[in-house]
């Protein structure tokens, strides 16, 4: 998987499960979601000179959709996450 910009281009909401310096990393927790049948993203961030991996699941069309996303996401994989807007 290859990061896109952070700047999204996609509609809807996605959660949020991690922002990490390492794009190993990135791709270990995209690939666990992914073999788990999630559509999962990930945006490049450039954060005070330091690049960074955002992982994102989605996108759902409803807060209320990501909010039930969220939760399982901390449920089954132990990743608390946040709600994005792209």
């Amino acid at each position: 998987m290859t990061p896109e910009p952070a700047a999204g281009s996609c509609a809807g909401l996605f959660v949020q499960v991690g922002s990490v310096g390492s794009l190993d990393n990135a791709r270990r927790v995209s690939g666990r979601l992914d073999e788990d049948g999630r559509t999962v993203r990930m945006a490049e961030k450039d954060r005070e000179d330091r690049l960074r991996y955002r992982v994102q699941v989605g996108p759902v069309d409803t807060r209320s959709a990501a909010e039930a996303m969220a939760q399982r996401l901390a449920e089954d994989h132990d990743l608390p996450g946040y709600i994005v807007e792209p």
